[in-house]
């Protein structure tokens, strides 16, 4: 995927929670505009903590030749990760 498709998805002024999903079947929640950082050739994703959804816990360094696609997600959706 290219960082442009995710950009748009991040900086969009009416920004939607997505799912990234990977050629190996992970997948990551993004709720938060602020827990991915977009380089040229991979993502840094952070995953939340329990006491605020805007400071991560971890982070996954993703490859974006992995990300196959991005998925709306519903308001109901459970985070996966």
């Amino acid at each position: 995927m290219s960082p442009a498709g995710i950009k748009a998805r991040l900086k969009a002024a009416d920004f939607h929670p997505f799912r990234i999903v990977t050629s190996g079947g992970m997948t990551y929640d993004v709720r938060h505009p602020d827990m991915v950082m977009l380089g040229l050739a991979e993502l840094v994703i952070g995953i939340p903590s329990k006491e605020d959804a805007t400071i991560a816990q971890a982070t996954h360094l993703v490859s974006l030749r992995h990300v196959i696609r991005l998925e709306l997600l519903g308001e109901a959706s459970a985070a996966s990760n």
